[in-house]
């Protein structure tokens, strides 16, 4: 190869780095619709930032004093929280109430947790990091930023709140190894934060796990979970979610 060629190469690699971290910039600051508002004045949605909106809208319809008062036991998270009617997974007892969004990351949701602590639930069941480790291709210490923001904003504003921090789910091998070490890490990060009190670990990974991969019995697509999977979620959180769910009764 000649020096010419060298120079070509070199100059076609260094804008590939550049193009790719302007990308995971532009994707953490909005997407298409940041640059539009950013550069040509203009409101444009994505399709997740519009999905997000509309999530957040009917959360808003259907929140009341009186879902307020019964303080209710929230599961909230992305995609694979949002996947479940947690309700009905628990025979319509008490209020246990859904907030999980498709594609939300540790920052979307660090974004709206204001809008959870101000219910001060009785507990909240939290999930949240896949999308950064598989979307975003964080590192697990920068996620844990908005991560430990998060929960720090449910402990000052809501000190009765019991947060349950359930690990993050592994995923189908084939996404790749790095992903599913990213995750690893991420648990252990998230482990750290528990207190064993009013901030409980709950190990979920160690049960979907199969070689280091999810178990394909339990996942409809290598990521998201299928009807087996919610079963066995459910029965992990089930005793701690019906300690409180007597105390809604009380």
């Amino acid at each position: 190869m000649t020096g010419q060629h060298l120079v070509l190469a070199a100059s076609v690699a260094i804008n590939c780095l550049f193009v790719g971290a302007l990308g995971v910039l532009t994707y953490k600051r909005g997407g298409i619709g940041y640059l539009s508002a950013r550069f040509f004045n203009q409101t444009l949605l994505s399709p997740v930032d519009g999905y997000r909106i509309h999530r957040k809208a009917l959360f808003s319809l259907f929140e009341s004093a009186t879902l307020v008062s019964k303080r209710p036991i929230v599961f909230l998270g992305d995609s694979i929280t949002e996947g479940c009617d947690w309700h009905e997974m628990f025979g319509g007892e008490g209020i246990v109430i859904n907030r999980g969004i498709s594609g939300d990351t540790t920052a979307s949701l660090l974004g709206r947790i204001g809008s959870i602590a101000v219910m001060h639930p009785r507990a909240v069941f939290l999930m949240i990091g896949v999308n950064d480790c598989v979307g975003l291709g964080l590192k697990p210490s920068e996620a844990m930023q908005n991560y430990r923001a998060a929960v720090e904003r449910i402990r000052a504003e809501s000190p009765t709140t019991i947060i349950y921090l359930q690990s993050i789910l592994p995923v189908m091998d084939s996404w790749g190894q790095k992903r599913n070490e990213c995750i690893v890490e991420t648990n252990r990060l998230i482990r750290s934060l528990a207190d064993g009190k009013t901030i409980v670990f709950v190990d979920l990974y160690g049960y979907f796990v199969d070689s280091a991969s999810v178990n394909p019995r339990l996942t409809c697509d290598g990521l998201h979970l299928n009807a087996d999977g919610y079963a066995l979620w459910r029965e992990i959180v089930a005793p701690y979610v019906r300690t409180h769910l007597l105390q809604q009764t009380e």
